[in-house]
């Protein structure tokens, strides 16, 4: 996506987890319209079946994830459009994402 699409994007966050997981998150805002990408930065799948994902620090288990698998060194991307489901490889959270609110939670269940 190019600066002329009308796309505004945050910084990349780069998470390194205990589990030596290397996953580079970007938002985007198109119109109305949020989603996050997530990108598998490792040589290897990752599942994400046990990660979740929130607007909230106080609630960092708000959208559990789905099992579905990142393949070594590509993007999934999520909407946060608040219709909760996740049909045909497509995931929906159960939150919409305000585009002037930096906050993104990414958690796995161990912690």
């Amino acid at each position: 996506m190019d600066k002329n699409s009308g796309e505004t994007s945050d910084k990349p966050i780069i998470i390194k987890d205990k589990s030596n997981i290397n996953l580079k998150i970007t938002k985007y805002t198109l119109g109305k319209n949020s989603f996050i990408e997530i990108t598998n930065l490792e040589n290897r799948d990752i599942n994400l079946e046990n990660y979740f994902i929130s607007d909230n620090v106080e609630n960092k288990y708000l959208y559990k994830l789905p099992n579905i698998v990142i393949t070594a060194n590509s993007s999934l991307n999520i909407y946060t459009d608040g219709l909760d489901k996740y049909e045909d490889g497509i995931i929906h959270t159960n939150f919409k994402l305000n585009s002037d609110d930096g906050t993104l939670v990414l958690s796995d269940n161990n912690k």
